[in-house]
């Protein structure tokens, strides 16, 4: 019974996301973009909203829920560094909705 209340609740907050893949401005999660000549300064790397945290994760399950997440130690600039960097600690590097106790639900891949 608590499964289907879970799974319930899950699907309503997917559902209930914005999907469209916004950009997020350098700055505000990971320095300056000076970095492989971004002249825009603006990395895509994970959406606005709900799913705008880059976070490292240990297992990815059901391509929903990051377990085992932190923030990354090292700094990036786009969303190859943060795979890059999340592999060099053989990590899944994730975007997700919020990160508690190292556990991280709703997460996507970073976009492109």
């Amino acid at each position: 019974m608590k499964f289907f209340t879970i799974a319930t609740l899950l699907a309503a907050v997917a559902v209930a996301s914005p999907l469209e893949d916004a950009l997020n401005v350098g700055s505000e999660w990971w320095g300056d973009h000076d970095h492989n000549d971004h002249d825009d300064h603006i990395a895509h790397i994970c959406p606005q909203g709900l799913y705008s945290n880059p976070q490292c994760c240990g297992s990815w399950l059901l391509g929903i829920i990051g377990l085992d997440c932190h923030m990354p130690n090292e700094k990036f600039y786009d969303s190859e560094d943060l795979r890059k960097t999340c592999t060099k600690a053989k990590e899944s590097a994730l975007c997700c909705v919020a990160s508690v106790s190292d556990e991280a639900i709703l997460c996507q891949p970073p976009l492109a």
